[in-house]
């Protein structure tokens, strides 16, 4: 999408300078050749030489690398080899959560793609149990299980002697509407002795940037319009949607 707004600047930047008298048609094609030229050189560079390694910041691998996080280098590798990109799955209502998936330091449940939570007791078990819901923060994947804020709070529990279950729903895009959807399924398909006594929801951020983008209270409504056209197979909104 990026691609498509800097030609797309570039184009019109152009042609504004041509109607000005500036530049004739010529000069125009020459210009625009260079344009998608250094695009398609950027864009190549990315995907052939860079091959999509990312830059970590220095200072946050050197706070990663401190005795709270110990095996950030194993994290690393359980994060790009299986946890990025992100894999998800499609859930009826909420859309999508995380795929299921197990590596010595990442892990996603089958329990509606609930994050784990090592210090907590099993789902089900005959204690007090609390659902956390959230976006990205929440979900934590730039932590081990261990280090998630679900996980801090199971273990402060256990600190004090306290036997509890802690579910992490988290979500990364999540905001508080599509968290209540999933909340209202979630307690209609799991088993009474599953349901929560305390529920947690954790968001800020990202109801600011979907309030911005669709305005306040429009979320849900701007998603199912944009389904919509792939329901109804609207290939024209589709074309246009995908070059803006």
């Amino acid at each position: 999408m990026l691609i498509f707004c800097v030609v797309g600047v570039g184009l019109l930047s152009i042609y504004l300078l041509i109607k000005s008298g500036l530049l004739n048609w010529v000069s125009f094609f020459m210009l625009s050749a260079v344009l998608v030229l250094f695009v398609l050189g950027l864009e190549f560079y990315n995907r052939s030489i860079f091959d999509g390694k990312r830059l970590l910041n220095k200072n946050y691998i050197e706070i990663a690398r401190l005795e709270q996080f110990p095996d950030f280098d194993g994290w690393c590798k359980d994060f790009f080899e299986q946890g990025y990109p992100t894999p998800q799955v499609f859930y009826d209502y909420y859309l999508y959560s995380m795929k299921p998936m197990a590596t010595p330091r990442l892990n996603f449940t089958n329990y509606f793609s609930a994050r784990k939570v090592p210090h907590s007791q099993a789902v089900g078990s005959d204690c007090h149990t609390i659902w956390f819901f959230g976006g990205s923060t929440m979900q934590n994947m730039d932590t081990p299980d261990t280090l998630t804020i679900a996980n801090q709070v199971a273990l402060n529990f256990v600190e004090n002697g306290e036997k509890v279950t802690l579910v992490n729903f988290g979500v990364g895009g999540f905001q508080s509407s599509m968290e209540l959807i999933k909340f209202q399924d979630m307690l209609r398909r799991v088993p009474a002795n599953e349901r929560p006594q305390t529920v947690v929801f954790y968001d800020g951020f990202n109801e600011l940037g979907c309030a911005f983008y669709n305005g306040a209270g429009n979320t849900t409504s701007s998603i199912r319009s944009k389904f919509s056209i792939l329901i109804d197979q609207s290939y024209g909104k589709i074309v246009v949607y995908g070059l803006s």
